[in-house]
């Protein structure tokens, strides 16, 4: 419970805006909000990202010729099912945790350009599943795990000479640092809540 209350005082400037587009996108048949406290020694807390955030994603990169686009650490689904109603597009959710992976494959069991995958991000390989876009809301707690994931996705990247973006959600303090040689293309920030959008070229 304090978590989540820890959660509503660092949106307190927006808290309203956050509100009005939950209750907004859930009335219109949006996915609800599942938290899941996980106290797992790697892996980060299944914390939705809000409505609010993804409204202002989609609109910056709605434009962007995305065709393929990866949730790493999908929890149960709701960016991808966000992004899907938006953009029809081919999309791979990768989920450690067997019951989020369950609930994802009952989720998504009707959409074929929906893929859930049920691992570890470093038991994947990137060479065989390159992607135009890549989205993490803070899946992994220590950054050197984290920057050790960023490393091989930037480094597939440039093997194969392909640009890519990488939205970024609430990431903590020193997991940007990796990002140094892509381009950042946005910056949003509230209190410790925040979006970042960058292009590998």
């Amino acid at each position: 419970m304090k978590k989540i209350f820890d959660l509503i005082i660092s949106y307190k400037f927006v808290l309203i805006k956050i509100i009005y587009y939950e209750i907004l996108y859930i009335f219109s048949g949006y996915k609800g909000n599942f938290f899941s406290i996980r106290n797992n020694v790697d892996s980060t807390d299944t914390i939705p990202c809000s409505y609010y955030f993804l409204s202002i994603i989609y609109k910056k990169i709605k434009d962007r010729n995305i065709r393929s686009f990866i949730d790493l650490g999908c929890g149960n689904g709701r960016v991808l099912y966000f992004f899907n109603k938006k953009l029809k597009i081919n999309y791979v959710g990768v989920e450690l945790f067997r019951n989020s992976y369950d609930n994802c494959l009952k989720i998504f069991k009707n959409s074929s350009n929906i893929n859930i995958i049920n691992k570890n991000f470093f038991d994947l390989n990137f060479k065989e599943t390159n992607f135009d876009c890549y989205f993490l809301n803070d899946p992994l707690k220590r950054v050197e795990d984290h920057n050790k994931l960023i490393r091989s996705i930037i480094s597939t990247q440039a093997e194969i000479n392909k640009k890519a973006l990488f939205i970024l959600v609430n990431l903590t303090d020193g997991k940007y640092d990796i990002f140094r040689s892509c381009k950042l293309l946005y910056d949003y920030k509230i209190n410790s809540r925040n979006i970042r959008i960058y292009s590998t070229q």
